[in-house]
């Protein structure tokens, strides 16, 4: 098994999210080792860990509601495939950070 610094000097962009259950330990370690790593603006980042399934559909309809605004969301086409993606992303989840 890696190490969390090896896996993240190695990471990739993932195309599909897990549905394995993480343990939340697990989840909070990884959030407080991240919280280490450089950044170059004055103001920390802050994460929050989302797991609840009213949490999730917040979330979501955020997501959507903030790509209609900018326009990637224009028509019904684009509505579904947003849509279709952002419940995969996060609805189907186990969890969200």
């Amino acid at each position: 098994m890696k190490t969390i610094k090896e896996a993240i000097l190695t990471r990739r962009t993932a195309k599909r999210s897990l549905t394995d259950p993480v343990e939340q330990q697990l989840l909070l370690d990884l959030l407080e080792q991240a919280s280490h790593a450089p950044y170059h603006k004055e103001e920390p980042w802050y994460a929050k860990v989302i797991t609840t399934e009213k949490e999730k559909i917040y979330l979501a309809q955020e997501i959507i509601d903030f790509y209609k605004e900018i326009r990637l969301i224009h028509d019904d086409t684009s509505e579904e495939k947003f849509t279709k993606k952002i419940n995969r992303l996060i609805k189907e989840a186990p969890a969200t950070i």
